[in-house]
């Protein structure tokens, strides 16, 4: 059994999102956010890019250097081993390519939530990615 936390952070580095998002998120109107999912001590999101490579990597908790960290969410125990979840991420990454971003319908929000449902741990907040979806 390992825990599954959505980490949501402001998106890039300027203060001006932060107080956006801020607002955004205690009224839960949505915001401007990237989000990420920590799964057995490393977390996982969506980018893209022109070159055709995967757009899931992995990183470090909590240490996006492009954004700024706001706040993690735990989203419940994933009953799934290490190597399922792996597998489930080598499934997952030929429908998330990185020339497939889409930075309305196909960004890292929109892939932390189908992650998520996919380790059976139900949904993100919607708040995380409401304004993309008025887009």
């Amino acid at each position: 059994v390992a825990p599954v936390t959505l980490h949501v952070y402001d998106v890039g580095r300027s203060v001006h999102t932060g107080r956006i998002n801020s607002f955004g998120a205690a009224t839960r109107a949505g915001g401007v956010f990237h989000g990420a999912i920590e799964v057995y001590g490393k977390e996982f999101t969506f980018a893209g890019s022109n070159k055709a490579m995967p757009g899931i990597f992995s990183s470090n908790p909590r240490k996006c250097p492009f954004h700024t960290y706001r706040e993690s969410i735990y989203l419940g125990d994933c009953g799934l081993t290490r190597r399922q979840t792996l597998a489930i991420l080598h499934r997952m990454a030929a429908d998330w390519m990185a020339p497939t971003y889409n930075l309305l319908l196909k960004n890292c929000c929109f892939f932390c939530k189908e992650f998520a449902l996919e380790l059976g741990v139900g949904t993100i907040p919607g708040w995380v990615y409401e304004l993309a979806k008025v887009g």
